[in-house]
């Protein structure tokens, strides 16, 4: 897997591997990760055991402090932040 770098002004680099979100929720790489999930993930305290609403991956997900800060990472941090930045260039033109 190609590990990637989020580089910020200021900010100590971010360092995450591309997909392990995608197999520390057991989901395949090329399927969507379902946002009932990654809402009761968001919410849920580390060590809590979550039930995965849909079909995809595991039924039962302890939520670890990894699990967490992927989550956190991927929807809500920087990459979240990134994807806003693109939809607004993309309208632009």
């Amino acid at each position: 897997m190609a590990k990637k770098v989020l580089r910020k002004r200021g900010k100590k680099p971010i360092k995450f591997e591309e997909g392990g979100l995608h197999r520390s929720l057991g989901i395949p790489q090329g399927e969507k990760i379902p946002m009932s999930l990654v809402r009761k993930l968001i919410r849920a305290e580390v060590g809590e055991t979550v039930t995965n609403p849909t079909s995809k991956g595991r039924k039962r997900i302890k939520v670890t402090t990894r699990i967490k800060r992927q989550v956190v990472l991927g929807f809500k941090g920087a990459l979240a932040a990134g994807r806003k930045k693109l939809k607004r260039r993309s309208r632009k033109k």
